[in-house]
């Protein structure tokens, strides 16, 4: 009798440390799944920035100066946001949360310069 709890315990034991396995696969693939979803939003905003630096060579001059600062601004938020992704990549599961939220307030401040950039064209 003593045996088959010696046996019972230790299937749970083990059946525990898989669980735990198979969550910390879950929490690999969910930060790669994320981390691969800021690098496509990351390749879009580029390419809007693109196109927002060809219209903006056909604004008043005026425009182009401010359009000019935003854009500078821009690129250094940018290198800001890939930084982060680089150590939301790199964080232990205990530091994912913080460094995914602290990427999240990054690229919603790059977003709103972007809105910012793009509106003086209109």
């Amino acid at each position: 009798m003593k045996l088959k709890w010696v046996v019972l315990s230790l299937l749970a034991v083990f059946a525990a440390a898989g669980c735990d396995k198979h969550d910390a696969d879950d929490a690999t693939a969910a930060q790669r799944e994320y981390a691969q979803t800021v690098d496509a939003k990351l390749a879009s905003l580029d390419a809007q920035v693109d196109s927002l630096k060809a219209r903006s060579e056909v604004a008043a001059d005026s425009v182009k100066a401010q359009i000019h600062d935003d854009l500078e601004k821009l690129d250094e938020q940018r290198e800001h946001v890939k930084a982060k992704l680089d150590e939301l990549r790199e964080a232990s599961a205990d530091k994912w949360d913080d460094a995914k939220a602290g990427l999240a307030t990054q690229l919603d401040s790059l977003d709103a310069s972007f809105d910012r950039a793009r509106g003086r064209l209109h």
